[in-house]
């Protein structure tokens, strides 16, 4: 399992759709297993917050067939323009308060083929 650097994205503020399917992705510490993960953790490593943060124009994005067991607190909070998120065949997709908070935007959510729990209306 693979995570993205802090930073990675810097300075693509007028992209507007991002793929990172199938690329092998984890939501949270890399390391353990989904049910040693600690739920209210700040900043698990994986995909955080910062991953996001400079991405602002961002439409559409893709995070389908990747092995992610949550999404962190606050991981789409930047991206007010996103319009589609594809959580497509994410294994177990865990939710936390607020992690679609700031998708004012966001008119598709896929979330097929995932062993979700913890989906509630103050996800949104």
């Amino acid at each position: 399992r693979s995570n993205i650097e802090r930073g990675a994205f810097n300075g693509l503020h007028r992209l507007r759709t991002l793929d990172l399917s199938d690329c092998n992705l984890c939501g949270s510490d890399c390391d353990a297993p989904w049910y040693e993960t600690p739920w209210m953790a700040s900043a698990p490593e994986g995909l955080v917050p910062a991953t996001f943060q400079d991405m602002g124009s961002l439409e559409e994005l893709d995070l389908s067939s990747n092995n992610i067991d949550h999404l962190g607190q606050d991981l789409f909070s930047s991206l007010r323009n996103l319009r589609v998120l594809r959580l497509v065949n994410a294994g177990f997709l865990g939710f936390l308060f607020n992690n679609f908070r700031g998708l004012l935007s966001l008119r598709e959510l896929w979330l097929r083929n995932c062993n979700l729990f913890g989906l509630s209306s103050q996800s949104f």
